[in-house]
């Protein structure tokens, strides 16, 4: 089976929910034999390999005001 991803908060969620947070993973949806995954507290039982998220906005001048800076 392939590899799942989470989002920084998802991840962020777990550590603070502990034994409260469940993941659920479903697999073979489109087959008549679907499979339930379940891992409760996946922060601490599972090992992810950390990937570096950002957001790149390139329409940022349209959205903000200028500003006059005072000399």
């Amino acid at each position: 089976m392939g590899a799942i991803a989470l989002t920084p908060n998802e991840w962020l969620m777990a550590q603070r929910l502990g034994e409260k947070y469940w993941l659920y993973i479903v697999t073979d949806a489109k087959t008549p034999s679907p499979q339930l995954f379940v891992t409760q507290n996946p922060a601490q039982n599972l090992n992810p390999q950390a990937k570096i998220v950002r957001f790149v906005v390139t329409d940022w001048k349209e959205a903000a005001a200028p500003v006059k800076l005072e000399n």
